[in-house]
């Protein structure tokens, strides 16, 4: 067999299944290593005379009962070397965000499945009961050519090659056929000329099939403030699936090394900056993510909370005023709520239209008899949702605060030299979820949200950047899939 005709490289793909956090071991490259010494002594008593059998479609191979047997023991032999690792995990990982650690990335299933087209050569798939996938894609080879490959795969470095996906490339002598054979499948593999470490990225996301009240009212408003037209929505029926993602560099982390000291004056312009941001993105991801519960509609209350938050402004920023609105404040609430006097009359004649063609008459009839500044004067006298929501505020705030200290504490380190997502970065994205779950568990409902320190983390870091003349920006990407099957992708930095 000829270098050119072999096909994929050996790839590993780590995805978290379901939608509550994982708990997984720290997957540097040692630990890799020892795993995959141990698929090498699997492989070597597996394989068949002549060669690997695939999985593709195209095999001559594929659902005959001697590849289904050696994919059977295949996995069997995985799963003994693997499930119990996984299963002793010590470090979380938010859900919906991308972890990368010695080059593996872990990515959330938004249905708890995932169908994968097994490429060329073979492909593995198991399910462990830890609720990590596993796929691993093998070269297909005679065996004299596995032969020569015996002791290779300890010896891979791993290098990203898309969303879940990990290419593992030999450490060989450049000059040698074998490292040719490779590079060649990396590089056809990955569509570029080089299977060069690409540099790691922090990804938030959500997937959702949209509720009406989500695809109609809130979703242009998340449009309009990342500068994608609204009138990709106008252009056809609504989407019956979507997919939110923002993303940054790993290296972009590096500038929370410039956080200045709490009680300066650059803290409290450059915080009061963050906390502007942070309260603008909250009022338009929140009522996005918890609208996707459509019972929502026929809870007055928490309705009304929300339209006023949506509806509302952030703090004012100045000398004398607190960057966020103090829930503990009744002076601060109020003006909360009457920074939402200007923008509530749309979102709540929309809301009412929303009620009524869901069959949530009553709440459309509340709606229709109160005036705006009616319902705003309403949520202002007592709505516990509405305190909560200013809490989130404060809470994240926090949190971001908290990372900025941190960060002062351990600016040598050598994870920011790197240009690695730093890992105290996802401790304080693990810290926002575990606060949103533990105190705004009634308000957040079935939308979990136990991804979005993940996106907090982002934004505050695209603050930072921008008050240090770094050139980052996020990137922002919407993917629509319609009824009859077609997508649409739009977005870019913003």
């Amino acid at each position: 067999m000829e270098p050119d005709s072999v096909r994929p490289a050996s790839r590993l793909r780590i995805l978290k299944a379901g939608s509550s956090p994982v708990t997984v071991r720290r997957l540097e490259i040692r630990a890799l290593e020892l795993r995959w010494q141990e698929l090498d002594r699997a492989l070597a008593g597996l394989l068949g005379k002549d060669h690997f059998p695939a999985a593709g479609p195209d095999s001559g191979f594929a659902g005959s009962d001697r590849a289904a047997g050696i994919w059977a023991a295949l996995g069997e032999a995985l799963e003994r070397s693997y499930a119990v690792r996984i299963a002793r995990c010590t470090e979380s990982v938010p859900a919906g965000g991308m972890l990368f650690e010695g080059g593996v990335r872990l990515a959330e299933c938004p249905d708890g499945s995932l169908e994968l087209s097994p490429p060329a050569g073979g492909a593995w798939r198991a399910l462990f009961g830890a609720g990590i996938e596993l796929e691993l894609a093998l070269p297909v080879l005679d065996k004299k050519r596995w032969a020569a490959c015996s002791g290779i795969l300890p010896r891979c470095r791993a290098s990203a090659a898309g969303p879940g996906l990990v290419e593992l490339v030999p450490d060989l002598d450049p000059a040698s056929p074998l490292f040719t054979a490779v590079f060649r499948v990396l590089a056809t593999a990955a569509g570029a000329s080089s299977p060069a470490f690409e540099s790691p990225e922090i990804v938030f996301w959500d997937d959702s099939r949209p509720s009406p009240v989500q695809a109609e009212i809130f979703l242009p408003r998340l449009l309009d403030a990342y500068g994608i037209p609204r009138d990709i929505l106008e252009a056809g029926p609504l989407p019956a699936a979507v997919r939110l993602s923002v993303s940054m560099p790993g290296a972009a982390a590096a500038i929370w090394r410039e956080a200045p000291k709490e009680r300066t004056k650059d803290h409290a312009r450059l915080f009061g900056l963050l906390a502007h941001r942070i309260q603008e993105r909250l009022r338009q991801w929140l009522p996005y993510l918890i609208f996707r519960d459509a019972r929502l509609l026929e809870d007055r209350d928490r309705l009304a909370a929300l339209a006023v938050y949506a509806a509302g402004r952030p703090a004012p920023r100045g000398k004398r005023s607190e960057p966020v609105y103090d829930p503990m404040n009744p002076a601060a609430v109020q003006r909360a709520c009457r920074s939402a006097r200007s923008g509530l009359p749309e979102l709540q004649e929309a809301l009412e239209r929303a009620a009524g063609a869901a069959g949530a008459g009553s709440t459309a009839e509340y709606l229709q008899r109160r005036s705006p500044a009616q319902l705003a004067a309403g949520v202002c006298r007592g709505t516990r949702s509405f305190l909560h929501l200013l809490e989130a505020d404060c809470t994240a705030l926090e949190t971001l605060v908290a990372l900025g200290n941190q960060c002062r504490c351990v600016a040598a380190d050598a994870e920011l030299e790197a240009g690695r997502p730093p890992r105290f970065l996802w401790r304080a994205a693990a810290e926002v979820e575990k606060r949103f779950r533990k105190r705004f568990r009634r308000l957040l409902g079935a939308a979990g949200l136990s991804h979005l320190g993940v996106l907090l983390v982002i934004e505050a870091t695209a603050v930072l950047g921008a008050a240090f003349g770094s050139a980052f920006r996020p990137e922002v990407f919407v993917e629509m899939e319609y009824r009859d099957g077609s997508r649409r992708l739009f977005g870019g930095a913003t």
